[in-house]
């Protein structure tokens, strides 16, 4: 029997996007969450560290998106993006030339193989995720009230202050730095910083946002280099940001929703009574 539809479809959509993703190469992606992969663009670049996330792989639904390309899609997406080629270059790329005929029981069990792929992907994303959580509570249960710290200094360093300074900013004197060189762990630079509590819906602790500081420095954060000499983001998060939010005031403290994109933005809009 003979496919109007290329089997290989079904084939391409049993492979997990993380493993084609190594497949071509793409082997400077960091795990930013549970989920999800960041990285430079095979095409675009990004290796400036304000574009470092522009690109990204979802690994619990097999997708991936440039910001800067304005592309995205799944593994076959991936391969024509990746290889510059059309679908069917992109299908023979990942599967090989296209079979004259297939089995039904064959596409089938290739069916019920890909079910049982994403099932155990989705286990071991949420294996990580509670890692991730724990991990974040551990830090956070090492910190100490921001006020009078550091990390008030950091903020008023940036013009911002609080009239009640808020209870989701904490301060960590000595927290290391970590960050994953071909698959190791080590701590690349360790000192004060300032944690954020991101926390769910319900109130509780999901995973942490950190922000090392030396006064020192024009802005106030510390510079941090990798092992080649190359500047690193002062700014890490651990733990499963994922409908969390750092909540600088309380829950009925103002009339006003403010929401922002980063602790700095958001707090200066607030304190400016906006």
């Amino acid at each position: 029997m003979k496919y109007l539809i290329d089997p290989r479809v079904d084939q391409a959509h049993a492979m997990s996007i993380a493993d084609v993703a190594h497949k071509f190469g793409l082997a400077d992606l960091r795990r930013a969450t549970a989920q999800e992969l960041v990285g430079p663009c095979p095409k675009c670049g990004g290796h400036d560290k304000r574009d470092s996330d522009r690109f990204s792989i979802n690994t619990a639904r097999d997708v991936f998106n440039c910001r800067r390309c304005c592309v995205g899609g799944d593994v076959i997406a991936l391969a024509q993006h990746v290889l510059g080629c059309d679908f069917p270059a992109a299908l023979e790329a990942l599967c090989g030339e296209r079979p004259h005929e297939i089995d039904p029981a064959e596409l089938v069990r290739r069916r019920a193989a890909n079910i049982a792929r994403e099932a155990a992907r989705d286990a071991e994303a949420e294996r990580y995720r509670a890692h991730a959580i724990k991990s974040a509570a551990k830090i956070w249960a090492a910190t100490v009230p921001g006020a009078g710290t550091l990390a008030e200094g950091y903020m008023r360093a940036r013009g911002l202050g609080f009239e009640a300074w808020p209870p989701s900013l904490r301060f960590a004197p000595d927290l290391p730095y970590w960050r994953k060189i071909n698959g190791t762990s080590r701590e690349w630079h360790r000192g004060p910083a300032m944690v954020a509590a991101i926390t769910n819906s319900r109130g509780k602790l999901a995973a942490v946002h950190m922000t090392w500081i030396d006064l020192m420095r024009a802005k106030g954060k510390a510079v941090i280099l990798g092992p080649e000499g190359e500047a690193q983001p002062a700014k890490l998060m651990r733990g499963s940001k994922r409908g969390g939010a750092i909540r600088l005031s309380g829950w009925d403290q103002s009339e006003t929703l403010i929401m922002g994109e980063g602790i700095e933005t958001t707090a200066a809009a607030m304190v400016s009574g906006v």
